[in-house]
Parts: C-alpha cells; sequence; structure tokens
C-alpha cells in the first residue's frame, strides 16, 4: 500500500509580492504516454537560409497568392538540390524548408515587421504537417520543397486571415507536389 506524498507549499518573495509554489504532482504510469505526442517544433533544418537556395528558389519557383500572402514554391530532386551546394548537401538540409519576409517598404517599424513574421511563421507551424506530409510521401523520396512566404498585405492582417491563407497556400503546395492524375477527357459538347 502506497502512502500518500505529502505536499508542501512554500512561500516566497519575489519583487514584493508573496508568491506560493506548490510542486507539479508527479505522473503514474498510465498518465503518462497516453498519445504519442508530435513535435510541433520548426527547427534550424527546416529554415531555408541558404543564399544559393533562396536565389534558386526565386529564379525558378512558382508563385502563389492568398492576400495578404504571396508563396514561392519550388520542388525539385535532391540531386538537383545538390548542384547547388558543388554536389553535396550541407548537413542538416531538411526535404521541407521555408522562410518569411516582410517587406521594409510597407512595415517601416522592425516591430511591425517582426510581429507579422512571428504570426506567418506560427501559421506555418502549426499547419504544415496536416498538409504536406501527405504530399511528400506521395512524391518521389528524394523531392526537396522550398517555400517563400512574403507578407504583402499594407496593413498588419489578425492571426485568424494569416492561418486561413496560409492553410489554402499550403494546399496549393501540396497539389503541386503531388503526382499528376490524369483526368477524365471532356468530350466536344455541339449545340444545336
Amino acid at each position: 500500500m502506497a502512502v500518500p506524498r505529502r505536499v508542501f507549499m512554500r512561500q516566497m518573495r519575489f519583487r514584493g509580492l508573496l508568491c506560493i509554489l506548490i510542486p507539479m504532482a508527479e505522473q503514474t504510469e498510465n498518465q503518462s504516454n497516453h498519445g504519442a505526442q508530435v513535435d510541433m517544433r520548426l527547427p534550424k533544418s527546416e529554415r531555408l537560409r541558404h543564399r544559393a537556395a533562396v536565389l534558386r528558389l526565386f529564379d525558378k519557383g512558382r508563385s502563389e497568392y492568398a492576400y495578404p500572402l504571396r508563396m514561392i514554391a519550388l520542388a525539385m530532386p535532391r540531386s538537383e538540390a545538390a548542384g547547388m551546394f558543388k554536389g553535396e548537401l550541407p548537413s542538416g538540409f531538411a526535404r521541407r524548408q521555408m522562410m518569411v519576409t516582410v517587406p521594409k517598404k510597407k512595415f517601416r517599424h522592425a516591430v511591425d515587421r517582426v510581429w507579422l513574421r512571428r504570426r506567418v511563421r506560427e501559421a506555418y507551424r502549426l499547419h504544415r504537417r496536416d498538409i504536406t506530409d501527405e504530399a511528400l510521401s506521395a512524391a518521389p523520396d528524394d523531392t526537396v520543397l522550398m517555400l517563400a512566404f512574403i507578407y504583402v498585405g499594407a496593413e498588419k492582417a489578425p492571426f485568424a486571415t494569416i492561418e486561413k491563407k496560409m492553410v489554402r497556400l499550403l494546399g496549393k503546395a501540396a497539389a503541386m507536389l503531388a503526382p499528376s492524375v490524369p483526368g477524365p477527357e471532356k468530350k466536344d459538347e455541339v449545340t444545336t
């Protein structure tokens, strides 16, 4: 029979405020590992930061709009991506990479640019796995997807708007990655 653990409260003063510290309860075996946690972080390996890759993306990428965002996407085989780096990809080069840009011409204050960049990155972080994982798994194993998101709006949009447009743009990126499936043949209609 397990003896219940006593919880001790401790008082502490922090900058003139009285704080009460209560230790967190330990997890039992039943509480831990209920469901597999999905890693939602955006690691550095998924950030597009190599000059050669950025130049290739803006040179040959396909542009899509969902106001206030513009997405430039480029999917290429890993061997072609390695050609940008003298034959070998840098270590930690992920299959999916992204970057966010907010123009200084429209948002003169750095605070506003950082605010928007964080919102766009957060919307991407939350929805990137929902849409592009399926498309990347359907694409050949050596496909690399590079994305650039440019905030083209003139005013700061709320997060809900940015998130909705991000989902739409990621859907377009997934459609670009999907193998082309021939559709039904259209018959010529004769009007009488």
